[in-house]
């Protein structure tokens, strides 16, 4: 919401007070911090702060803990396919911002870290780009990942920004194949109970963004397409009403998808006839 404020030429003075919040919780290292790190560098990369902003993302930052190996204990959660990615952008990005800063949690400089970071996301990206997404078409977490892939395509090195350009094309292929009455329906690598209810999951908001007509829901991830140089795939709605018999590999899932006019079947092999373990 702050950001869509800061977009819209709607801040306040409370805003700034939501920063220094957001900042805190940060510096606590609460569950899900690295979300925040996703939008606040999305926000620094816009808008000017204060001095005393500054300081404090800088105190915040130098004692972030950017991987399970780094020195502390707290709440937050590394080993998923959009946390990784989370903290290799924030590493990345901030360690660029401090180069000759130590990191107190890993005892590494700015540049250390951000060239650490750096093979850290050409690797994740490699891998999504050759084998597909874990968490395939997760209607609750898609539209995260998108959010992250979208720093690096608009503030990253240029080999980096193309390939998660591809990555996020790749993204949102997948997801347009599966609509169905303008509602995605899919297996997906990373699930919750709304899945009961794919008209409101949030990974519907992008169908949304795309045709106005969809069913609308909100997500506030989709605020990082406010301030991008990156388009939604020209074939995106061409996908939406492409009807016939599909298949193909995601990670260790192989999909099935058959769409017609009239009804849509859609399945996952868990685990893969094949036998086949990426």
């Amino acid at each position: 919401p702050m950001l869509a404020r800061y977009f819209l030429g709607q801040a306040s003075k409370r805003d700034e007070e939501e920063l220094k919040i957001t900042l805190s919780q940060i510096g606590r290292r609460m569950d899900c911090a690295d979300f925040m790190t996703c939008a606040l560098i999305r926000f620094l990369k816009n808008y000017p702060v204060s001095e005393e902003i500054k300081a404090e993302v800088k105190k915040a930052m130098l004692n972030f803990r950017y991987w399970m190996d780094e020195d502390g204990q707290d709440g937050m959660c590394f080993w998923s396919e959009n946390h990784s990615l989370m903290f290799y952008q924030t590493a990345y990005f901030f360690g660029q911002e401090y180069p000759d800063d130590i990191f107190v949690r890993s005892g590494k400089t700015g540049r250390e870290m951000h060239e650490h970071a750096r093979e850290c996301i050409r690797e994740w990206l490699i891998d999504v780009c050759e084998t597909g997404y874990d968490e395939f078409n997760s209607g609750v977490y898609t539209p995260i990942t998108f959010a992250a892939l979208l720093n690096i395509v608009d503030y990253a090195e240029t080999e980096l920004s193309l390939m998660a350009q591809k990555a996020a094309d790749l993204m949102l292929r997948t997801a347009a194949l599966h609509c169905f009455k303008n509602v995605i329906i899919s297996p997906q690598g990373r699930i919750y109970r709304d899945v009961l209810f794919p008209h409101l999951q949030a990974l519907q908001s992008i169908v949304h963004y795309v045709v106005p007509d969809a069913p609308y829901v909100y997500s506030e991830w989709l605020i990082s397409l406010a301030t991008s140089k990156y388009k939604i795939p020209q074939d995106f709605k061409d996908l939406m009403d492409k009807k016939g018999a599909f298949n193909y590999n995601s990670s260790n899932a192989v999909i099935d998808l058959y769409k017609t006019e009239d009804y849509i079947l859609t399945s996952v092999q868990s685990p893969r006839r094949d036998g086949k373990i990426r």
